[in-house]
């Protein structure tokens, strides 16, 4: 009884490797040719960079890390191409330094601190209720509520 963790690991593991496998029939087709120096140093530490600036433990942290990465590569490009690795990197150091749960966290926690989690439109379907109300609907004076 229950979910054998095990077996959903490995059917997951085949699907991602079905879905990367696929992608990368698409890519040689469109590219024509494959070789092992397509894939330098440079590209691999900006894959690793948008993984761990985005947030390795959230859902969208890859596509957060990705927007960001790709829109400091397109500002900093205005000043030099040299510069970019050596920002991203920089930029790679300050997340893991200074936001310990990488950048989604942080942005999403900066929502909730200005979007109260418990507003006014959450409570849209409900009555609203007597604060004197006890558990139980008896009230202060020992009177049934009903």
């Amino acid at each position: 009884m229950g979910v054998n963790i095990f077996r959903v690991k490995i059917i997951a593991f085949m699907i991602t490797a079905a879905v990367a496998g696929l992608a990368g029939a698409f890519y040689a087709n469109y590219v024509g040719v494959l070789a092992p120096s397509m894939l330098s140093m440079n590209e691999m530490g900006l894959i690793v960079a948008m993984a761990v600036v985005g947030g390795l433990g959230h859902r969208y942290g890859a596509l957060v890390g990705v927007i960001a990465i790709r829109l400091i590569e397109h500002v900093i490009r205005g000043f030099g191409a040299e510069y970019t690795l050596v920002t991203i990197a920089a930029l790679t150091l300050f997340v893991v330094l200074f936001f310990r749960e990488e950048l989604i966290a942080a942005c999403e926690r900066l929502v909730h601190r200005i979007i109260p989690a418990r507003s006014r439109w959450s409570d849209a379907g409900r009555e609203p209720q007597n604060p004197n109300n006890r558990p139980g609907g008896v009230a202060d004076a020992g009177v049934v509520n009903r």
